[in-house]
């Protein structure tokens, strides 16, 4: 399979498992940002794929 399309599955930004934000960061483990806003993006960029 290609790297990229395992990536965006593994990230939950293609095929998303999870309809609520706690399950996505629950399902990482752990998110890493430099920035507080940023890292809130990111959560709601992997909410916003489940709608």
């Amino acid at each position: 399979m290609n790297p990229v399309a395992i990536r965006l599955l593994n990230q939950q930004l293609v095929a998303p498992q999870y309809s609520d934000h706690a399950e996505v960061v629950s399902y990482m483990g752990a998110m890493q940002a430099q920035e507080y806003r940023m890292m809130r993006w990111t959560v709601a960029m992997r909410q916003l794929v489940t709608i």
